[in-house]
């Protein structure tokens, strides 16, 4: 008898055929500039989250150091 697959498993699934079926058509060009918004929106969003965090007073989510933001801004570009 086999187990069912872990709805998380199957989130991260459907996630991957998602993202998949969108950079499908892309040129390579267009995909690395893909990512490139998706880590700008994900830093928009982990800023805006942290801002909320420290105006509520509990903080939840560590500050992304200066370096590391500065690090993926720079390797953007191959």
């Amino acid at each position: 008898m086999t187990r069912p697959e872990p709805k998380c498993i199957q989130w991260k699934r459907q996630g991957a055929e998602r993202v998949a079926a969108q950079i499908a058509h892309l040129s390579r060009e267009e995909e690395l500039e893909f990512w490139r918004q998706k880590t700008e929106q994900l830093l928009a969003r982990q800023a805006h989250y942290r801002q909320l965090n420290v105006e509520t007073s509990h903080p939840q989510i560590p500050p992304i150091s200066a370096p590391a933001a500065t690090l993926l801004r720079n390797n953007s570009n191959p």
